[in-house]
């Protein structure tokens, strides 16, 4: 039986093994590198405030 191969998967594994053997498989290291990549990141999504006023459940009943 043959069974299916998912190439997405199959990329984000080879992209994460890399990653991985890059800081020598430590998982202290990698912690520490994927941290500093968070602080480095500009590009922040900041979620626009809800406007209670229109999601008020009790006026809608």
């Amino acid at each position: 039986m043959k069974t299916f191969e998912d190439t997405i998967v199959n990329e984000v594994r080879e992209i994460r093994r890399q990653y991985a053997e890059r800081h020598g498989y430590d998982l202290d290291k990698i912690v520490a590198a994927l941290q500093k990549r968070e602080q480095d990141e500009t590009d922040i999504v900041q979620p626009q405030p809800l406007n209670l006023a229109e999601t008020n459940v009790r006026e809608k009943i």
